[in-house]
């Protein structure tokens, strides 16, 4: 079900995450909302992750190596292997 993406252009912030200048939130909201149109649903994370791209805070290397852990460690939990973590110690990670 579609949610609308929490933008807020007085303080800068998408979801919660303050971004350096108008400019660029308004390139990230733009993308990140024609995604959602398409069944997206951005959580905070990766709002962080998009503007660390964005900001070139992180290059696609690191983007691809840290998606790749997330996806590693999923399929660990799901094969039994490795052991799901309490949400609260994930958000706490953020």
């Amino acid at each position: 079900m579609y949610k609308p993406l929490e933008i807020d252009r007085e303080n800068l912030t998408i979801m919660g995450v303050k971004f350096p200048d108008l400019e660029t939130l308004n390139s990230v909201a733009y993308a990140i909302g024609s995604n959602m149109y398409e069944g997206f649903e951005p959580t905070e994370k990766l709002i962080r992750l998009y503007l660390s791209l964005k900001t070139k805070k992180m290059n696609n290397s690191e983007l691809i190596k840290e998606l790749q852990e997330a996806v590693d460690a999923l399929n660990s939990i799901k094969s039994g292997k490795g052991k799901a973590r309490p949400a609260r110690e994930l958000l706490d990670e953020i």
